[in-house]
């Protein structure tokens, strides 16, 4: 359910990971809006439940390096920071953090903070299973997860893994999704809210008439995205799916870690924000 949060409307009605991100923003008393990158703190935010780091309970503070296992148990989850992008995990959920140069001359000091040394920042994430929200500042990082590739620049993602498919909400920016086991299928995904939610299937699967009108039903606003898939044939790994499980308000909550807000945070007609 999306939740649209403004200076006139109250916050009604939120799920359990977003009251507990929300929480403790208000916790640590500080104005995200106007925080400069040193003012960005790293690593682990935020941990609720059991969440290990490579196998070892995990601690508000603690640094994520390349190489490290994130794992969420039932009902836990956890949100962290690298760089200038910031991530919710949610439970039942792998994670195994990875590094690359992405260009960022900002490197964590002690206190977690980041100052104006070199350092190599997170820029690959293997999801193996569970759900992952993510918001990226600008320079090339993927995701990988066991059907889909997914190339980013300075995106909001939500990302869930199963036995079957991969689901990528676009939430905003763009994305190059390349499907596993059909490499050729390569798209490239521009949104500015949700627009183009898509399916990455493990195995390529039969573009049917149901499996169409459920994409076209659940795509809404973006129904011309699933025109033309009709008569396509066989074999298709990439298709369209709905908006779930993930809302505005968690997006808007994680770009504050990191000192920013969503392209669509002023997107209203009458000229209020969410």
């Amino acid at each position: 359910m999306e939740i649209r949060l403004g200076r006139r409307r109250a916050l009604l009605a939120i799920g359990s990971g977003t009251l507990f991100v929300l929480n403790e923003l208000l916790l640590r008393g500080k104005n995200f809006f106007a925080m400069g990158k040193a003012d960005i703190l790293q690593g682990m935010q935020t941990i609720k439940g059991d969440v290990t780091i490579n196998g070892t309970p995990a601690t508000v503070g603690n640094i994520l390096k390349p190489g490290d296992l994130i794992v969420t148990g039932p009902g836990s989850q956890a949100v962290f920071v690298s760089g200038g992008s910031a991530y919710l995990l949610r439970e039942n959920s792998r994670l195994i953090v990875e590094s690359g140069a992405d260009g960022n001359p900002a490197a964590q000091n002690d206190t977690g903070s980041l100052d104006g040394a070199k350092h190599q920042a997170i820029t690959l994430l293997r999801l193996m299973n569970g759900k992952m929200l993510s918001v990226f500042d600008f320079g090339r990082k993927s995701v990988q997860t066991p059907s889909a590739y997914i190339g980013i620049r300075g995106t909001g993602i939500y990302v869930e893994v199963d036995d079957e498919k991969s689901y990528v909400c676009t939430c905003y920016g763009k994305v190059t999704l390349s499907a596993k086991a059909a490499p050729n299928e390569v798209e490239t995904v521009t949104t500015r809210h949700h627009e183009a939610p898509r399916y990455v299937y493990t195995n390529p699967i039969n573009m049917n008439s149901t499996i169409l009108a459920a994409a076209q039903r659940s795509n809404g606003k973006n129904r011309a995205s699933t025109e033309g898939l009709a008569g396509q044939g066989d074999g298709r790994c990439i298709v369209p799916g709905p908006m779930i499980n993930h809302t505005d308000a968690e997006l808007i909550l994680l770009e504050k870690f990191v000192g920013r807000v969503p392209p669509f945070y002023w997107d209203r007609s009458d000229g209020d924000k969410y």
